[in-house]
């Protein structure tokens, strides 16, 4: 529930790695984040988040202002090696 927490606590987070995130809310956000980088990877075949939910939520955040990169893996729910190659490259390239 890392989103909600970017959502609803904006100044708490500096940043997050979402992986097979679920849309925590489905209104309009009402909150700030202004530049706060966020890497949502997606997996096109997770049966356990409803279709579309990574990539809503990415387009809500980044109506927030939130610097969103989105990947959408042709895998499941687990979390893959491909999955920690491209957050640990984020994390580089963002020098964190």
């Amino acid at each position: 529930m890392a989103a909600a927490l970017l959502m609803t606590q904006p100044d708490l987070l500096a940043g997050a790695i979402l992986f097979r995130p679920l849309l925590p809310f489905s209104s309009e956000p009402q909150y700030r984040l202004d530049g706060t980088p966020v890497l949502i990877v997606d997996g096109a075949k997770d049966t356990r988040r409803s279709p579309g939910d990574g990539l809503q939520l990415a387009r809500q955040l980044r109506h927030a202002g939130a610097a969103v990169t989105y990947h959408l893996l042709p895998v499941g729910h687990a979390v893959t090696a491909e999955d920690s190659a491209i957050g640990s490259g984020w994390l580089q390239v963002l020098d964190l």
